[in-house]
């Protein structure tokens, strides 16, 4: 570890609060009204949630991240779906959408829409209108983006909001490794044209986008990123009957579901001064060998050493890595984990069920890890810096997305390199999060619902690898129904008190609670005094807990929580409601002729015929004429998962049809034979 630089600050010197931030694009509506396309509203609406100062809003990731955003999307509790002529948004050909899908009206397919086209605006026919001057203490950056009509012949542009982005390459080493994405929210629309800009404060960022707009190797690209409301084609899942079979031929009437989607239109964005010295007039002086890329700085928090990137020598802006990932839950109360399984077989047996196993992880922060290093990392900040731009800024880093892995030890792993298979189908971003799906046979996915309850061992346990220049970064990875990310209260402060309330489905018990405070000497995070441990809270449950004076509450965590979990309740909730939730089991139903001869001295008592009603909705009959019957009987997945004590036993009621009458259980009879003989008394 290198030793922190000393910079002796004059007494009258006084640090702003330390700034932990994710930054956010901002996005701004464009009026088309000329051209007369719809103007849809999302099916669903963005769920008001309080933002945390060291997450990420799950409502908004398709704004932060389009990638991760698609597949959360595509969760199955967010399928609910309606008919085509119920719709309002323009219609997507299927739940892909690129910047080249091209929509159609829902009422009439022959009026098609398309994305916008933009680029940046030129003048006096040879001057790109991109400008980068001083203002003041800092720079201002000032984009102008022409939308370009597209010729297609009728295609309309979709109603639309756009942000604006730069995005580049952060060096370590003289290595590409990580990316910097840095937001314009100034915009204005006139007519066919935005105008973006950013007030950049800091200098040594100053010097850095100078470097990536005149530097070829940093592969700067301004990214013009596009919000619409549009309607997504559902997939379409074959019909079945009462036991879960498939209906030859018969699908399932085409819905839709309408939803704000998200694209990226990126743009070079290289301007070397020998071509466009105008862009810079007025900058000032680049410091030599400025900006040359990010130092990797290690404080000691609790005898482990975390790693924290400095932009450049001299910076107060650092980039911080998570502690660990963990499983998400949904942004709305009772907020259910973000995971969710369907079962599929060919032949509808057990022997050939597979299960395909989602889930969405989220970086889970340690609150005073982060605002304990920051006097550590004021130690490599420039004294001048911490006068002019304030205390030290701490920023998720975003690691480039080639570098980042997963690797992950679960039931059926290929685990030849080492404990962890690689997941290369899997996206991963250290700001958003990951998500990934995990398919595999029944038997693997019985153990890995073990494993999702168990309170340690290797299984659902593995690292989020990156390079970082030469040097190997890795994030623990853990996924665990009781042991799962934020939300779990829901909090208020009322003066002195801060009131918690259980919000998730589950009860639940822990150590005390942190908060984090601001008050006259800045931001800190603090043990709230509460009931003696361990805490617990039932289900929408709340406890009082005293703070001190004169302190305003900006987040609330748990320690040491944990859910109480219940495991069959758990399973309901993570089975996608799309699926059929059985396995067909082969039952042989039979009896003997001989039953069904008519008494000498009972002639009356002639058994006609046995019905059997299984549970669930199947009916056998057996008569003289059909002594046998053959069948596959639907049997919940759930009781070979959860291992019911009668994972292979199924019930029935009896009918017997004699000549002269009938008679009918009451109650359910139970057996778990392949070969059933109805038992007649």
């Amino acid at each position: 570890m290198s030793s922190p630089r000393i910079s002796v600050l004059s007494g009258s010197a006084v640090l702003a609060k330390p700034a932990l931030t994710v930054r956010q694009p901002v996005f701004t509506p464009v009026a088309l009204t000329h051209t007369g396309v719809l103007s849809p509203k999302p099916a669903i609406p963005v769920v008001p949630v309080r933002p945390r100062p060291f997450g990420v809003n799950i409502a908004q990731i398709k704004r932060i991240d389009p990638v991760v955003g698609l597949k959360l999307s595509r969760f199955p509790w967010l399928l609910g779906g309606v008919e085509r002529a119920k719709l309002k948004a323009p219609v997507a050909p299927s739940d892909t959408i690129t910047v080249d899908t091209i929509f159609e009206e829902p009422l009439n397919p022959a009026q098609k829409y398309c994305w916008p086209r933009y680029e940046v605006d030129i003048e006096n026919g040879t001057l790109y209108r991109v400008r980068y001057r001083k203002e003041g203490a800092g720079s201002r950056l000032t984009v102008h983006l022409r939308r370009r009509v597209r010729n297609l012949g009728g295609v309309k542009e979709l109603t639309h909001q756009v942000a604006v982005l730069l995005s580049y390459s952060e060096l370590v080493n003289g290595k590409p490794s990580a990316v910097a994405e840095i937001a314009l929210p100034e915009v204005t629309v006139d007519g066919d044209v935005i105008r973006a800009e950013v007030l950049v404060t800091q200098l040594a960022q100053r010097d850095q986008i100078f470097r990536a707009m005149t530097e070829p190797d940093l592969g700067a690209r301004l990214l013009v990123r596009l919000s619409a409301g549009v309607a997504v084609p559902l997939p379409r899942r074959p019909a079945v009957d009462a036991q879960g079979a498939t209906l030859p031929g018969v699908i399932q009437k085409q819905l839709y579901r309408e939803s704000e989607r998200v694209v990226d239109l990126p743009l070079p964005f290289l301007f070397p001064t020998n071509l466009h010295a105008y862009v810079f007039e007025g900058l000032g002086t680049v410091r030599p060998g400025a900006g040359s890329g990010l130092l990797r700085r290690q404080v000691n928090w609790g005898g482990r050493f975390h790693s924290y990137y400095q932009a450049g020598l001299g910076s107060n802006v650092f980039y911080y890595l998570p502690d660990t990932f963990k499983l998400a839950r949904r942004p709305a109360a009772p907020h259910e984990p973000f995971a969710s399984v369907r079962f599929q077989s060919d032949d509808g047996s057990l022997e050939r069920m597979q299960a395909a196993f989602s889930f969405f992880a989220v970086p889970v922060l340690d609150q005073e890890r982060l605002l304990g290093s920051v006097p550590v990392l004021r130690g490599f900040v420039d004294a001048d810096v911490l006068r002019t731009e304030g205390d030290v800024q701490l920023e998720p880093l975003l690691p480039s997305p080639e570098n980042l892995k997963l690797r992950l030890s679960y039931p059926g792993a290929n685990a030849q390199g080492g404990p962890f298979e690689p997941r290369p189908g899997a996206t991963v971003d250290l700001r958003t999060g990951v998500t990934d799906s995990l398919t595999m046979p029944l038997v693997q996915f019985q153990s890995l619902y073990d494993a999702l309850f168990a309170s340690n061992g290797l299984s659902l346990a593995g690292v989020v690898s990156f390079q970082m220049g030469d040097v190997g970064e890795e994030v623990p990875f853990t996924l665990r129904l009781h042991d799962t990310a934020e939300p779990l209260v829901g909090w208020v402060q009322q003066g002195a008190t801060l009131k918690l309330t259980n919000e998730i489905e589950s009860p639940l018990a822990f150590q005390g609670v942190k908060a984090l405070v601001k008050d006259a000497s800045g931001q800190r995070s603090i043990n709230v005094p509460g009931p003696v441990p361990p805490i617990h809270l039932a289900v929408g449950a709340s406890a009082e807990f005293r703070l001190p004076p004169d302190v305003e509450v900006i987040d609330a965590d748990l320690a040491g929580a944990e859910a109480e979990t219940d495991r069959e309740r758990m399973f309901s909730l993570v089975l996608d409601p799309s699926t059929t939730p059985v396995y067909l089991r082969p039952l042989t139903v039979k009896t003997f002729k001989a039953l069904f001869a008519a008494p000498a001295a009972q002639p009356e008592q002639q058994l006609m015929a046995i019905v059997l009603d299984f549970e669930g909705g199947l009916s056998v009959e057996l008569n003289a004429d059909q002594l046998e019957q053959k069948i596959k009987l639907p049997v919940p997945i759930a009781n070979y998962v959860l291992r019911r004590a009668d994972v292979g036993s199924y019930r029935y009621k009896m009918s017997v049809i004699r000549l002269n009458g009938q008679t009918r259980d009451s109650e359910y009879r139970t057996d778990d034979t392949g070969t059933l003989f109805p038992n007649i008394r």
